[in-house]
Protein backbone atom coordinates (compact mmCIF):
# COMPACT_ATOMS: atom_id res chain seq x y z
CA UNK A 1 0.00 0.00 0.00
CA UNK A 2 1.03 3.36 -0.78
CA UNK A 3 0.19 6.65 0.80
CA UNK A 4 0.58 10.55 0.27
CA UNK A 5 0.11 14.17 2.28
CA UNK A 6 0.27 16.70 0.11
CA UNK A 7 -1.12 20.37 0.64
CA UNK A 8 -3.79 20.65 -2.03
CA UNK A 9 -3.32 23.78 -4.60
CA UNK A 10 -4.03 27.16 -3.43
CA UNK A 11 -5.64 26.16 -0.21
CA UNK A 12 -3.06 26.73 2.89
CA UNK A 13 -5.38 24.90 4.97
CA UNK A 14 -6.23 21.46 3.15
CA UNK A 15 -4.65 18.57 2.60
CA UNK A 16 -4.72 15.59 -0.58
CA UNK A 17 -4.36 12.23 0.63
CA UNK A 18 -3.62 9.60 -1.88
CA UNK A 19 -3.92 6.10 -1.13
CA UNK A 20 -2.97 3.30 -3.60
CA UNK A 21 -3.09 -0.79 -3.42
CA UNK A 22 -2.63 -3.67 -5.45
CA UNK A 23 -6.33 -4.91 -4.78
CA UNK A 24 -8.38 -5.81 -7.64
CA UNK A 25 -10.53 -2.98 -7.03
CA UNK A 26 -14.41 -2.47 -6.76
CA UNK A 27 -17.22 -0.74 -8.51
CA UNK A 28 -18.81 2.05 -5.47
CA UNK A 29 -21.91 2.38 -6.90
CA UNK A 30 -22.41 -1.85 -5.90
CA UNK A 31 -21.03 -1.07 -2.07
CA UNK A 32 -24.11 -1.84 0.36
CA UNK A 33 -25.81 0.55 2.77
CA UNK A 34 -23.82 0.00 6.43
CA UNK A 35 -26.65 2.53 8.10
CA UNK A 36 -29.71 0.05 6.55
CA UNK A 37 -30.43 -2.71 9.73
CA UNK A 38 -28.72 -5.68 7.72
CA UNK A 39 -25.72 -4.44 7.48
CA UNK A 40 -25.47 -2.80 10.55
CA UNK A 41 -24.02 -5.55 12.58
CA UNK A 42 -21.56 -6.40 9.82
CA UNK A 43 -17.92 -6.39 10.96
CA UNK A 44 -17.03 -5.49 7.81
CA UNK A 45 -17.90 -2.30 4.60
CA UNK A 46 -17.68 0.92 6.17
CA UNK A 47 -14.75 2.20 4.75
CA UNK A 48 -15.53 4.17 2.18
CA UNK A 49 -18.60 5.63 3.98
CA UNK A 50 -16.58 6.97 7.02
CA UNK A 51 -14.35 8.17 4.42
CA UNK A 52 -16.96 9.98 2.61
CA UNK A 53 -18.61 11.26 5.79
CA UNK A 54 -15.15 13.17 7.36
CA UNK A 55 -13.65 14.00 4.12
CA UNK A 56 -14.65 17.36 1.80
CA UNK A 57 -14.48 15.24 -1.49
CA UNK A 58 -13.68 11.69 -2.47
CA UNK A 59 -12.45 10.39 -5.61
CA UNK A 60 -12.49 7.13 -6.36
CA UNK A 61 -10.11 6.09 -9.77
CA UNK A 62 -10.66 2.30 -10.72
CA UNK A 63 -8.19 2.16 -13.67
CA UNK A 64 -5.23 3.47 -11.60
CA UNK A 65 -5.97 1.86 -8.83
CA UNK A 66 -5.85 5.11 -6.45
CA UNK A 67 -7.96 6.69 -4.09
CA UNK A 68 -7.98 10.44 -3.80
CA UNK A 69 -8.98 11.73 -0.05
CA UNK A 70 -9.34 15.79 0.39
CA UNK A 71 -9.97 17.58 3.20
CA UNK A 72 -10.44 21.47 3.71
CA UNK A 73 -10.52 23.21 7.36
CA UNK A 74 -13.44 25.26 7.89
CA UNK A 75 -11.59 27.08 10.94
CA UNK A 76 -10.37 30.64 10.12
Amino acid sequence: MFVEFAPIDGDSRGIAIRVRDQGTGFDPATLADPQTPENLTRPSGRGTFLTRTFMDELTLQRAAEDQRWGSASSAP
